[in-house]
């Protein structure tokens, strides 16, 4: 059961044409891949301390899970001691549920372009318009689920410069994607 998105959520940037049959199959996506990423960002033990911090509405009520729930950017010049590059390091999240949308977007969209028929893997195709390269279909859900990994990666900057209030913190580093066609 998802806790902070639904079919409707998806516009703007992450806009997903929706009817009667596909919002239950971006459902069912938002279902499978919510939890998954935020165990991912935050490690089993955080995670459930997290979800058990949340009220009736799913919002976060510790201070430091709302800091990495939000929206923040963060100048940082050291990180657990060690100092970034030669220069300060901007830390820039767009917050958790962008983040997940990001993701979700990337799995719906590169996996629901293509559809399984008894003839094999095929493409819709509309009278009235032609559709996209798969290469660029690809690519655009790429380009979404990197700016989600690059909010992922600060948040876990973030944490990991703050330990002592996220000691139990075990999440797992994931990687960028990128479609080596274009």
């Amino acid at each position: 059961m998802s806790r902070f998105l639904e079919p409707s959520d998806f516009t703007g940037k992450y806009k997903i044409s929706k009817n009667c049959y596909d919002e239950a199959v971006l459902q069912s996506y938002i279902d499978k891949y919510e939890d998954l990423y935020l165990c991912r960002l935050l490690g089993s033990d955080l995670f459930d301390e997290f979800i058990a911090d949340l009220d009736v509405d799913n919002m976060p009520q510790a201070a430091r899970f709302i800091d990495i729930f939000n929206p923040f950017h963060k100048d940082l010049n050291t990180y657990s001691g060690i100092r970034y590059f030669d220069n300060n390091c901007l830390l820039i999240s767009e917050g958790m549920v962008e983040m997940l949308k990001g993701f979700i977007y990337y799995h719906y969209v590169s996996a629901e372009n293509i559809k399984h028929t008894i003839t094999g893997l095929t493409k819709n195709i509309n009278e009235n318009s032609g559709a996209s390269s798969y290469e660029m279909i690809y690519r655009t859900s790429e380009i979404r689920y990197n700016e989600a990994l690059s909010t992922y990666n600060d948040i876990q900057v973030c944490i990991c410069d703050e330990l002592e209030n996220y000691s139990n913190w075990n999440g797992v580093k994931i990687f960028s994607k990128f479609n080596g066609v274009l």
